[in-house]
């Protein structure tokens, strides 16, 4: 577990859909300002005439690829795919290539 930390966050796509999750990610550096990022996540899906999802419980799984400033502000490009692992008789998924920012709390 060296190396795995919380996150928690929230999307929203041109359609109002909203996303908010929680979970765990571990981050591998890249250099001096590089890193790459796995994560998995669980949370809410307001759907809101935009992708159907087939439930409110959604999981996610992504990859990332972000740049460290000085500040501590990261940010990249996110590879992510959202389903309901068939809990719901209606499963489509749903694959996301996100511009992201992300900011330290501390």
């Amino acid at each position: 577990w060296k190396g795995v930390r919380p996150v928690a966050g929230f999307h929203v796509n041109w359609s109002g859909d909203r996303y908010y999750y929680a979970g765990a990610l571990r981050e591998w550096g890249l250099g001096k300002n590089w890193s790459w990022t796995f994560g998995l996540a669980a949370g809410y899906y307001d759907y809101n005439g935009g992708d159907d999802l087939g439930g409110p419980l959604e999981f996610q799984s992504r990859l990332a690829l972000e740049r460290r400033w000085p500040s501590g502000w990261k940010a990249g490009l996110s590879f992510m795919h959202l389903s309901n692992s068939n809990i719901y008789e209606f499963n489509p998924g749903s694959e996301r290539l996100l511009l992201t920012v992300s900011f330290p709390l501390r």
